[in-house]
Parts: structure tokens; sequence; C-alpha cells
């Protein structure tokens, strides 16, 4: 004899807040630059909810037009359209990331009223995440249950005074399960920078996209990893590993489509 759930039986969803990265938008970022990555997830995880309503306050300086966005501007200002001078820049030991702690203080706000369960960033998206994660544990909220960091950095470190917490934090000292994901071309990473995000998480790891760029992952077998690492973590299985893997993600990407199913539908 069947049995089926009544809708007052259903488990709530999976909420992941999403932050697109500099000069860009939450619409245009899930429409377009994660496109392929909202597809992976949502098949492999149906009451997953990608919500990326929120979008930064600022229009970055020298936006071709208004939707180039940002979360916080920097002084000195990021060469967006000068190519050939942003190395110099994320040269920089210390920048000030201008107006950080109000837009800090408005997406946490979001994080507590909206339900959510994970956490999505992009670029200057993935620093935010980051820094709305250790906010939160500094504080004694309940951090993310999950993580996914594309293509983030970790310096400029900030030069702002109230942002020393940020600056002295030690390594493993945030405890939400962060897959962090960059490319192997991609400039943004020079200096080992995804790994140094990675380091200030007990449980991390770092996945590297063969001769990816600066922009989102689209190749199936890297989707198939962050899919895996989201149900590991949204189960509750501790042992989610370290170090650095490639696109197979240590053996993940093999598991079964659905291990935790009836807590996630």
């Amino acid at each position: 004899r069947e049995h089926t759930l009544q809708p007052s039986m259903q488990p709530p969803p999976v909420r992941v807040l999403c932050l697109h990265g500099y000069a860009s938008n939450g619409e245009t970022f899930l429409a377009t630059k994660a496109k392929a990555l909202v597809r992976r997830l949502t098949a492999d995880l149906p009451s997953l909810e990608l919500c990326g309503h929120r979008t930064g306050d600022f229009t970055v300086a020298g936006a071709r037009h208004g939707k180039q966005r940002a979360w916080f501007l920097f002084e000195p200002p990021y060469p967006l359209t000068d190519r050939t001078q942003q190395p110099a820049w994320r040269a920089h030991e210390h920048v000030e990331y201008v107006s950080v702690d109000s837009a800090l203080d408005r997406l946490a706000d979001d994080w507590r009223s909206g339900g959510f369960d994970g956490v999505l960033g992009f670029s200057q998206g993935a620093l935010m995440a980051a820094l709305l994660c250790a906010r939160l544990e500094e504080r004694g909220e309940a951090p993310p249950k999950v993580m996914l960091l594309f293509n983030g950095f970790l310096t400029p470190l900030p030069s702002n005074p109230p942002l020393r917490w940020w600056r002295d934090l030690a390594p493993s000292s945030l405890r939400t399960p962060t897959l962090v994901v960059c490319g192997s071309a991609d400039p943004v990473n020079a200096g080992g920078q995804a790994a140094r995000l990675a380091a200030l998480f007990a449980t991390s790891r770092v996945h590297v996209v063969p001769n990816g760029a600066h922009a989102m992952p689209r190749e199936e077998e890297d989707l198939a990893a962050f899919s895996a690492f989201c149900r590991a973590a949204l189960c509750g299985r501790a042992a989610l590993g370290g170090g650095e893997v490639g696109a197979a993600s240590a053996g993940e990407a093999g598991a079964s489509p659905h291990p935790c199913r009836a807590s996630l539908l």
C-alpha cells in the first residue's frame, strides 16, 4: 500500500544564499554565469533553492551600466577596465574596503531573516560569503551548514581598523564545511589565494579546475564534485576530507545521486 507525504509533512527546502562577483548582479549571476551549476545542483538536490535576489549596493568605478554592482568598493579603486594594472593592484598587502561594515550588517540581516542553510559566492562574493560566515561565528550565531567559494581571494586584506579581527583570523578558526574552487589559469589566484582562503576553515578542501579562468566552472566533472560536497555537508557527514583535489573531487563525484534523499526532498 502506497503512502504519500501530505504537503504539511514535507521537509522544508534547503536554501542557499548566492552572492555575485564584482561588477555583476544577482540576476545575471544565477541566470547566466552560474547557469550550469544551478542546473546540476537543482537536479541532484531537488529541494535546493538557490537564492540570488540580493545585489550589491554599489555601482563599480568604470562600469558601463548601472547593473555592474559591488558588495563594497576598494580604495585605491580596482582597475576594472585596465587589465595591465590589475596585477599591481592585487599585489597590495592592504587596501580599504569602503563601506564594508554596513554592507556586511545588511547581508547578515538578510541571512537571519531568510532561513538560509548555506551560502555560495563568486570572486568578491566569495570574499563576502567568508566575511559573513566569520561575522556569524564571531558573534556566536549559527553559521552556514555548507559554503561554496568560487574564485575568491583573501588579499589584499582590509586596512580598515574595525576589520582587524578579520586580518588577525588564525588558520582553522571557522567551522563551516567549505569548498574553495579556483581555476589553474585564474590570475586572481596568484600567490595561492584559494589555499590561503581555505586555510581559515577547519573543514575545507580546494578544488582546482584545470585550465580554468576567472569564471564559474561548467564542466560536468567539476559540477559533480560540487554537488557531492553539498550533499555530504548537508547530510551531516563529518568526514569531508581535506587538501587539494582535482576535477573528480577525491571519489565523491561517484557517490549515489541522492545519498540523503529523505532529508533533502
